[in-house]
């Protein structure tokens, strides 16, 4: 966001700071209420949309992170996504994990694969030039493939109540 006209930064804190004027704090208090309150004044479908473009969103502000400031090319950034999914649906459906419990542990196991997947491509003599880049595509293509085809990972995804 812009400043208004006369506000002028005096320090190099508060020229880096976010939320810099006190209508920027309204306006954040004012979003976070109406977020908060939202799930209450909304029918099921409108929030299995909204839930849908949050998660949308939070996946491609990952990507901005690493395309975009990193300048990295990530074509298994959606096989990631899909194991802390995974990892959501089967603690909260099988075995009733509240939400925020869900939260942390599928981005625990992402970044778990993430690791385990990352670190025979850490050492440059292992993995270089184009080959460094077809590691993220063969996890994309296995891992659509095989959510696609095992009946295990299916049968814990409840999708009679999804909006599409």
């Amino acid at each position: 966001m812009d400043l208004p006209c006369g506000t002028r930064n005096f320090s190099y804190k508060t020229d880096m700071a976010i939320f810099r004027t006190k209508t920027h704090w309204a306006m954040l208090i004012g979003f976070l209420i109406l977020l908060f309150s939202l799930p209450f004044n909304i029918n099921s479908y409108w929030l299995g949309i909204l839930n849908l473009v949050g998660i949308t969103v939070i996946a491609a502000a990952g990507l901005n992170i690493l395309m975009g400031y990193c300048g990295q090319l990530s074509v298994g950034h959606a096989g990631f996504i899909a194991v802390g999914a995974y990892t959501t649906a089967i603690l909260a459906n099988k075995l009733g994990v509240p939400f925020p419990f869900d939260m942390i542990a599928s981005g625990i196991m992402a970044g778990l694969v993430g690791v385990l997947f990352g670190l025979p491509s850490a050492g440059k003599r292992v993995l270089s030039g184009h080959f460094y880049h077809c590691r993220p595509v063969h996890y994309y293509l296995g891992n659509k493939s095989l959510v696609r085809s095992d009946r295990r990972f299916q049968r814990h995804c409840d999708t009679s109540n999804q909006p599409f």
